[in-house]
């Protein structure tokens, strides 16, 4: 899932997977701040990912920046 999101960021910035890990970052210090305790858990990508872990079928229906449906 994780590949599939700086796919989504990659074919709309030449630096998408920089990009990627930014934004990452960033919202894990936020996070952090906000909710030290679950900030890993709490950033966008990993919800997404874990929402989605046993379904095998989520990369075939996701789309494109379904990550940002999980602020």
């Amino acid at each position: 899932i994780h590949t599939a999101q700086m796919k989504d960021f990659c074919t709309w910035l030449p630096i998408g997977g920089t990009v990627f890990y930014i934004i990452y970052f960033i919202n894990w210090i936020i996070n952090l701040i906000l909710n030290p305790q679950h900030a890993y858990k709490s950033i966008i990508f990993e919800k997404e990912a874990y929402k989605n872990q046993r379904n095998l079928e989520y990369l075939d229906t996701r789309k494109r920046f379904a990550c940002f449906k999980f602020k």
